[in-house]
């Protein structure tokens, strides 16, 4: 009786991180469709990349950490920087 109910407390743990990976994964898309439609949005000249003035009009928070977010130091953000940055910082939440 002992060994079903530490099975079926295991099987309970493995199925609540399931559901808890498959959460994080479809916030994660949700995150990553929100960023496509912001940034799309932001990008008026459609050149795949931000200036400070098209951060700044159509994504002003991460204008406020334009500087930080430009990781090439090139004058622009790219999609990839700022997701960059995202994940470092989910990173840096689940390590503290």
């Amino acid at each position: 009786m002992r060994y079903l109910i530490i099975l079926t407390m295991s099987g309970c743990c493995v199925l609540a991180s399931g559901a808890a990976v498959a959460q994080d994964r479809e916030r994660g898309q949700q995150a990553m469709q929100e960023l496509n439609e912001r940034f799309d949005a932001a990008d008026t000249d459609h050149n795949g990349k931000l200036g400070k003035k098209e951060a700044k009009a159509g994504m002003p928070r991460v204008s406020e950490h334009f500087d930080q977010l430009d990781a090439d130091k090139d004058g622009y953000l790219t999609k990839g920087e700022i997701v960059g940055a995202m994940i470092d910082m989910k990173d840096q939440r689940e390590h503290h």
